[in-house]
């Protein structure tokens, strides 16, 4: 590992200082200098997935398959035009819920939740 003994100054403004410490905050676990020390060096940053807005997404393709499983049933009380454009609207929500879990397969990969 490579001595870290140089020092460096940096002047920010009031705003400026509170963007760089939010920026750092979304991170969620490394410090000021190592977030900058990233930014100049092209490694990547991590990212602070909140694990709130995972649930909040599974909770959407759970409302979209509820929604779908409605559709399906109000589907035979209808006419056959009718029933068509409904279709088409499930098949569309059935593509995008898969859609949907396949983003939750890869998110979870890449951050190993």
């Amino acid at each position: 590992m490579n001595k870290k003994d140089k020092w460096f100054k940096l002047r920010l403004t009031p705003e400026e200082k509170e963007l760089l410490k939010s920026k750092v905050e979304k991170v969620g676990y490394i410090t000021q200098s190592d977030y900058i020390r990233r930014l100049i060096t092209d490694v990547e940053i991590p990212c602070y997935l909140d694990k709130v807005k995972l649930n909040d997404i599974r909770r959407l393709a759970g409302l979209l398959g509820k929604n779908t499983g409605l559709l399906k049933m109000y589907i035979m009380e209808l006419e056959e035009p009718n029933k068509k454009m409904i279709d088409k609207i499930i098949n569309n929500n059935e593509k995008i819920k898969k859609e949907i879990r396949q983003i939750l397969e890869q998110i979870k990969a890449k951050f190993n939740i």
